[in-house]
């Protein structure tokens, strides 16, 4: 991993210490609302295809961009495969307690399984 995409992932994990309370009422929502049992936010910088947007890094000045996303997307986006479905779960942990973020730096991607901060890039 080069310096500046270990700075941007620092950046990034700091950044969700600060909102994990929020991302985590957010998850809350998206799981008693019947969308899914494994909400995943997506964080990127520029345009994206994949979810609904959250948050507007321009609007809420923030370094990233943040959609909302569900684990069927992603199986049906062939992210996280069938067979790697279990393995993805094990990793997310409870979703009442914890969040999961699909980062999006360049031409880099990875899971961040949060409060654990555990990366995981091989779930596909």
């Amino acid at each position: 991993m080069d310096a500046e995409l270990k700075e941007k992932l620092t950046e990034l994990e700091k950044l969700l210490g600060k909102m994990y309370a929020d991302l985590l009422d957010i998850s809350q929502d998206v799981i008693s609302g019947g969308y899914t049992a494994f909400p995943i936010y997506i964080v990127y910088e520029g345009e994206l295809q994949l979810g609904q947007l959250m948050l507007d890094a321009k609007e809420y000045n923030l370094p990233y961009n943040f959609n909302v996303a569900t684990l069927e997307d992603f199986k049906e986006q062939e992210i996280v495969f069938e067979d790697k479905e279990d393995e993805f779960k094990a990793a997310y942990g409870d979703p009442k307690k914890h969040i999961c973020v699909f980062w999006i730096i360049g031409e880099q991607a990875g899971f961040i399984f949060y409060p654990t901060a555990t990366r995981a890039t091989d779930l596909n």
